[in-house]
């Protein structure tokens, strides 16, 4: 039977056979010794092996090493590459993990989330520090970095701290990061110029086209012109509700026009699934059981739209699963339907 043991020093845990019992091991993580308790003994009767606290890095930075046999083929959680034989690495000396060299300058720290080394929960001074070890979570009790804005174990956001939603992925983060933990992006230039400054919309007779000036949305159709401040355009679903003196003006937008004014509006977007791949999706499953040769072309049509728009905007659009899936129904319908049709042919002429 296997028995779990956790290191005092780095919180690592094991799993190990209770024919160990009463050995002394040794924490891969952070070298500390480890005693195996008997299976039967309760937690509270364990005694703690009293181990040396971490050191700090000096001045934040580990020492660059280059990568011998035993951190090579090892994945750097910065870039997901593998570390290979003779790079220069950085060991973070809170949780073992291994960098590049350069990932982990250009990343400002651990690229694990949870790792108190993590450059978000570094914003401001030292988030785990060796005097105070950070600090107790008010709800769940357990220990979190001491300017974390959100507890890693129970997700509730920490009193007193501020914090913000990450523009990409929607993440709450404290409010002076420059890195979110969870996309890795960079916040500095908040994706200046990403988003789209101009789109198409339509009301149920005309199209128009929109472009963000400033402060102001502007519409244009030949011989009219419609202007917005922000307070003035609300967004529904798949329309746009715009409020001039003169009238209400409804339109029906598509995700790009979405992009852009929901990024004009807050200077966010918070990721959401693709319309277009969500119709394909639909057009390929309904096209199964009626119109075959109407619905799944559409369906193919529909898929490549919604590729093409994801590809262009991947950091508000998602949907590639569903592309996927529209596409291979209705490939496979319209093979079944063709084999069919020149089944029937060939039976028919052989009469």
């Amino acid at each position: 039977m296997s028995i779990t043991i956790e290191c005092g020093r780095c919180g690592r845990r094991y799993n190990v056979d209770d024919s160990d019992a009463g050995k002394k091991a040794e924490c891969t993580a952070c070298g500390a010794a480890i005693i195996i308790p008997a299976a039967g003994m309760l937690h509270s009767e364990q005694k703690p092996v009293p181990v040396a606290p971490l050191a700090a890095p000096a001045a934040g930075m580990p020492e660059e090493l280059m990568a011998n046999k035993l951190y090579a083929g090892r994945k750097c959680p910065v870039c997901k590459q593998t570390v290979d034989l003779g790079q220069a690495i950085r060991n973070c000396e809170r949780c073992a993990s291994t960098h590049h060299s350069v990932c982990w300058q250009a990343y400002g720290g651990c690229g694990m989330p949870s790792c108190a080394n993590a450059p978000a929960a570094r914003q401001g001074g030292e988030a785990f520090s060796a005097e105070d070890g950070g600090r107790q979570c008010p709800f769940c009790s357990k220990r979190i970095a001491t300017l974390a804005a959100m507890c890693r174990h129970c997700g509730r956001a920490m009193p007193g701290i501020a914090i913000r939603m990450c523009p990409f992925c929607a993440e709450q983060i404290p409010a002076a990061a420059t890195v979110c933990p969870r996309c890795r992006e960079s916040l500095a230039e908040e994706a200046a110029g990403w988003a789209p400054q101009s789109f198409r919309a339509r009301t149920f007779f005309r199209k128009w086209a929109f472009s963000v000036a400033g402060d102001e949305l502007v519409g244009q159709r030949p011989g009219r012109e419609l202007r917005a401040s922000r307070e003035h355009v609300f967004l529904e679903k798949r329309r746009m509700i715009l409020y001039t003196p003169e009238k209400t003006w409804k339109f029906r937008i598509d995700d790009k026009a979405r992009i852009a004014v929901e990024y004009w509006q807050t200077g966010r977007v918070a990721p959401r699934t693709c319309t277009l791949a969500n119709d394909a999706l639909i057009s390929a499953i309904v096209g199964i059981f009626i119109c075959v040769p109407l619905l799944e072309p559409h369906a193919l049509i529909q898929a490549s739209k919604a590729a093409k728009l994801i590809k262009a905007y991947p950091r508000a659009l998602t949907g590639t699963g569903m592309v996927t899936a529209a596409r291979v129904i209705a490939i496979v319908m319209l093979a079944l339907f063709t084999f069919g049709v020149v089944a029937n042919i060939i039976k028919l002429a052989s009469q």
